[in-house]
């Protein structure tokens, strides 16, 4: 830690690093999470956004839930659409079918 003593910041402790690392883990996950309410991300896109969050951070699927303000049931079908295919993602999309009917598939 002596490399921040360099640059002015005295002497930082291994717990104030520790406090960095988590303060910037939520950040980023916040950020992750600013990104997935916008209205304008199409159903696979979000989809893929909540998959991204619970395998980066290590989230359930009940902690996403939480953070994101759904219910557990509405990430996991979010993200069952990412069981199909790249192709039938895109028909779905130029099809410009709803959520609800891409779940059928």
């Amino acid at each position: 830690m002596s490399a921040a003593s360099g640059i002015g910041f005295g002497r930082i402790t291994k717990g104030a690093v520790h406090r960095f690392k988590v303060f910037g883990k939520e950040s980023a996950i916040y950020a992750l999470l600013e990104n997935l309410q916008r209205s304008d991300l199409g159903i696979f896109e979000e989809a893929r956004g909540i998959s991204k969050l619970i395998r980066r951070y290590g989230l359930t699927q009940e902690e996403a839930a939480n953070r994101l303000g759904k219910s557990q049931s509405t990430i996991a079908n979010k993200l069952r659409l990412l069981r199909l295919t790249y192709e039938e993602q895109e028909w779905i999309v130029n099809a410009g079918l709803s959520e609800r009917h891409a779940r059928l598939f």
